[in-house]
């Protein structure tokens, strides 16, 4: 058996970085603070966005999402908000879905944090944006970030491969 025992690691190229496969390359973290509503079942962009360039075109990225929904509904009726994540132009997460039901009153909001984490493969080096879009599914709308003091959270990790 042989052993290989380094004391530091150096690029051969100066302002290339030495990429071990399975670690975490650079970190992006964006907050996003300001209200947005939805009464749309069709998905629409918001103003959550996290930019991140990857240092090689076969990194993963591994977007992880703390997010504020807030769903709103009259009584006796159902309310769904949803939300999921966009790459530049392309959709790439699965749907995260938050509501309840209003057993009465004239309104009831219900406030959710809702988790969305996803590994992209996004294939580039170039800069690469994450959004964050929501749709309506039933009730009368949907939020994000429903309070003054509630904002949402977007991770951005490059992973060498």
């Amino acid at each position: 058996m042989s052993k290989l025992f380094v004391d530091d690691i150096v690029e051969k190229t100066s302002g290339h970085r030495v990429l071990i496969p399975g670690h975490v390359v650079q970190v992006i973290q964006s907050t996003y603070d300001t209200q947005e509503t939805s009464t749309s079942s069709t998905f629409a962009n918001t103003s959550f966005v996290g930019t991140i360039t990857p240092s090689s075109s076969t990194s993963k990225v591994l977007a992880l999402c703390q997010v504020a929904l807030m769903s709103y509904a009259t009584s006796g009726q159902t309310n769904r908000g949803k939300g999921r994540l966009y790459r530049d132009a392309n959709h790439i997460s699965g749907d995260i879905v938050a509501g309840g039901y209003n057993y009465g009153g004239n309104g009831v909001l219900i406030n959710h944090t809702a988790a969305l984490n996803w590994l992209d493969s996004p294939a580039t080096t170039s800069a690469t944006t994450y959004t964050f879009q929501i749709a309506h599914i039933n009730g009368s709308q949907t939020r994000l970030n429903y309070g003054a003091d509630v904002d949402s959270h977007m991770i951005l990790m490059e992973i060498a491969q």
